[in-house]
């Protein structure tokens, strides 16, 4: 289920910047956190730098430090905050945070450096750096010059407001994150250009689990290409139909694919070719090289977080009246119309006026026994009609819609739409990770990491 959240997430978690000038503007700045405006007494925010930065002790005192353990060591020019086990420290004029969790330190980058305003006698401290550290999420709201900051932890734990039906719907997400899925399907993809009009369309099949993933897939190509100004069959070009296989196994970080026809198109005649071969990268050896966090042997773990949470901390912050409190207030049990023992409950969001998103939530649900015992949920982020992301859940299945499209203006007009539909459910099958025992393995992770150019030991003519 998480999956599905996941690819809704993609179009949400879209991360904001503070940027909005060089140094301080005239007008006066704000700070929300978790919808609550933050009072300064005789020191206001102020931009420097691109940066918006507050008071230090206004800071730390509204993300829930006592005042006595908030203190600045003039001998070190230091500034630090502690909560818990938890320890902030800055130092004046360095480009850099520390945080310390217990017995683990960890060093921060940062792009600029806490200062002292030296006429009002004031530390100032970036905020964005200062509470993304300590788990918030932060953003600009530009029309309104408003920095906002959601503390959802803290948020949800002082809510006094009842979730009963909101969390008996999440109580069965987690159940059915924790078993073996599948996800049976159509996809459909059309490029057209002056030049081409190509439709892929096809079925898949996927198998997961917390450790593996299976995928087949089969797709029929159809459309024409004129690279000459003559129209000419995409049969005449590609095979009339792509079986494609791949095999994940998370533990190593190995996927394996596999597709004759692709292979034998790409050979050409005369190449030497086993009918299983399969061609395999090691994902974790390759992302050993990048700042990539996110990793796809993640997966498990993702399954298995609060989705809740972890949705209201990852919308992005542009719009002050679009906060994590702002959704936290719509599943409330009091928002839900009654009917019997039947409640629903329809809203739909502006997420960001000025690209046109919207997020639409629709819920329908019986209560018996005052547990949840059958429901439908919708769950839909679109900018237009060329872009969105639908979920809906009924009983033990889950729906998923992707609609996209794009217009891509380069020396040809080219437009790519995409549209992805299927439903996912708990399965007593296992997948399997890796290629069956036997089949020809081809190791591409080498020669994506090397400059050198070869030919794929095993099949002649074909260069990595």
């Amino acid at each position: 289920m998480k999956k599905t959240l996941r690819l809704a997430y993609v179009m949400l978690a879209v991360a904001f910047a503070l940027a909005v000038g060089a140094f301080a503007a005239p007008d006066k700045i704000e700070v929300l956190l978790n919808g609550e405006v933050v009072s300064f007494t005789d020191a206001e925010p102020r931009i420097v730098d691109s940066r918006t930065f507050i008071p230090f002790r206004a800071v730390f005192n509204a993300l829930g430090f006592a005042d006595n353990d908030i203190t600045f060591d003039g001998a070190t020019r230091t500034v630090s905050a502690k909560k818990g086990d938890t320890v902030i420290s800055l130092v004046i004029g360095e480009k850099k945070l520390t945080r310390t969790v217990g017995s683990k330190t960890d060093a921060i980058v940062t792009d600029v450096a806490a200062f002292i305003d030296p006429a009002l006698g004031r530390t100032y401290v970036p905020v964005r750096f200062v509470a993304e550290s300590l788990g918030c999420n932060v953003g600009w709201d530009a029309d309104d010059r408003t920095v906002l900051i959601d503390d959802v932890k803290a948020l949800i734990a002082g809510n006094n407001d009842n979730y009963s039906i909101i969390k008996g719907i999440i109580g069965f997400y987690s159940d059915f994150a924790d078993k073996n899925l599948t996800m049976k399907g159509t996809v459909s993809s059309q490029v057209t250009s002056n030049e081409t009009n190509l439709k892929l369309d096809g079925t898949f099949d996927t198998l997961t689990s917390a450790n593996a993933m299976q995928m087949d897939m089969i797709l029929k190509p159809s459309g024409s290409i004129a690279p000459n100004g003559t129209a000419v069959p995409i049969t005449s070009v590609l095979p009339p139909e792509l079986n494609i296989g791949m095999r994940y196994d998370l533990s190593s970080g190995k996927v394996s694919l596999k597709s004759n026809e692709l292979l034998a198109m790409l050979m050409g005649n005369g190449a030497d070719f086993s009918g299983n071969t399969w061609m395999q990268l090691d994902l974790n050896k390759l992302l050993e090289q990048t700042d990539n966090p996110v990793i796809l042997g993640q997966l498990s773990t993702m399954m298995s977080e609060d989705i809740l949470a972890e949705i209201l901390g990852s919308i992005p912050l542009d719009n002050r009246n679009f906060t994590a409190k702002d959704i936290l207030s719509t599943f409330a049990d009091g928002k839900f119309v009654k009917n019997g023992d039947k409640y629903t409950l329809t809203r739909t969001f502006d997420i960001d006026q000025k690209a046109k998103q919207k997020a639409e939530i629709g819920v329908a649900c019986t209560m018996t026994g005052g547990k949840v015992s059958n429901y439908e949920m919708s769950f839909k982020i679109f900018e237009d009609e060329k872009h969105s992301v639908t979920v809906t859940v009924k009983g033990s299945s889950i729906a998923l819609k992707v609609t996209l499209a794009a217009d891509m203006a380069d020396t040809v007009e080219t437009k790519i739409a995409v549209e992805v539909d299927c439903t996912i459910a708990s399965t007593d099958k296992a997948p399997v990770g890796t290629p069956p025992a036997g089949e020809l393995v081809i190791d591409l992770t080498g020669m994506l990491n090397s400059n050198t150019g070869g030919t794929i030991p095993g099949i002649g003519g074909l260069a990595a």
